[in-house]
């Protein structure tokens, strides 16, 4: 006995969208400060599973409700896979509006599965003054990176500068499970052409996480602007030797598709990557580029320290003393002559404020500098 038998046949018009992008040069931003805003590129792959040429298909990009691209009209065959581009869009220089976009499919007949024929809505992007952006500004994630006490790590994302702007700050949002007192700071870098393929620029001075930072911004201030060149491309991120965790919150490309990888993590430093681990992320660092020209001279200011250290010795000998910064590198190296009772002087007051060790012959005491 056979039964429950049914034949059935491929959907007559059945156009499936597929690798939806948009984004400047490959890079998906989701804030633009005014000074970079470009062209945005809007493309999508249509993949005809129907049994009859699709003639007349067109991607439609739809911001907010409003169509305001579309491609050229075409046919795709039948089983074939056709690169849809529309033409851009550049974004007025209105700040603070979320821009959600979502791309379709259209052809000049009913599609028999019209479900799959649009892409689902981007996260919104939006106008900023100065803040440079990937993530999608969510709640942080689990966070990202893994203990870097062994061989430290730098981890962050990648930014095309095409006009000539001045980096004053990073902006950096502290994960979860990052313990307090855990040192940081913000690295720049430029992409070159030839390995190791980034070149160091600038970093900042070591920050410390309090329990308040967590889940926070922590801004990263330069000791000066730093200038960043126009048709450049940028790598902006933090460096830790300590137990650290960076917030994550949206997702990054893997370079399969259409978007360049955006985000990576790096094991020792972006300029010299211990062999076998350095990665791309898909979960975004929430680093982002501040360009706000009013944070100049504040870290100066607040990071200011007066502090000196008076050491009693009794001995009569010389004695090496050094002093080193959390990361293990020497800031003060010193010999002292003793003889009987001496007092010895050392001045931390043009270092930051931080953890030192202080090591007098064979003896380390810890310093905290606040």
């Amino acid at each position: 006995y056979i039964d429950d038998i049914s034949i059935s046949t491929n959907s007559t018009n059945d156009l499936t969208i597929f690798d939806p992008y948009f984004g400047t040069a490959a890079f998906p931003y989701s804030r633009i400060p005014v000074s970079e805003i470009q062209p945005i590129e809007f493309t999508a792959k249509a993949i005809n599973s129907g049994v009859s040429d699709q003639t007349d298909v067109v991607l439609n990009v739809d911001i907010n409700g409003a169509i305001v691209a579309s491609s050229t009209p075409q046919t795709v065959t039948v089983g074939s896979t056709d690169s849809l581009v529309a033409t851009t869009w550049t974004p007025p220089a209105t700040l603070g509006v979320p821009y959600v976009t979502t791309l379709s499919l259209t052809s000049d007949s009913i599609d028999d599965n019209p479900a799959d024929n649009a892409s689902a809505p981007f996260a919104p992007f939006e106008i900023t003054e100065y803040i440079y952006a990937y993530d999608d500004y969510g709640t942080p994630g689990a966070g990202g990176g893994l203990n870097g006490t062994d061989a430290g790590y730098e981890a962050g994302n990648s930014f095309d500068i095409w006009a000539t702007e001045n980096l004053t700050a990073l902006d950096v949002v502290v994960g979860a499970g990052t313990p307090v007192g855990s040192n940081f700071k913000g690295v720049l870098y430029e992409r070159i052409a030839t390995a190791p393929f980034f070149s160091y620029v600038a970093e900042t001075q070591f920050y410390q996480t309090t329990a308040a930072s967590i889940g926070n911004v922590t801004q990263l201030l330069f000791d000066a602007p730093v200038t960043l060149n126009p048709n450049t491309t940028y790598f902006a991120g933090i460096s830790t030797l300590s137990e650290f965790y960076y917030g994550t919150s949206g997702t990054s490309p893997d370079g399969a598709g259409t978007a360049s990888q955006t985000s990576l993590i790096y094991y020792g430093t972006m300029d010299a990557p211990i062999t076998g681990k350095n990665f791309y992320t898909s979960s975004t660092p929430m680093v982002r580029m501040n360009f706000d020209p009013t944070l100049v001279g504040v870290e100066e200011v607040s990071n200011e320290v007066k502090f000196s250290v008076y050491i009693n010795l009794s001995s009569n000998e010389n004695v090496n003393l050094t002093v080193k910064n959390v990361v293990g590198q020497t800031v003060i190296t010193e010999t002292v002559t003793v003889s009987g009772n001496t007092n010895h002087k050392i001045s931390l007051t043009d270092y930051s404020k931080g953890i030192y060790f202080l090591t007098v012959g064979t003896e380390t005491v810890k310093l905290i500098v606040e």
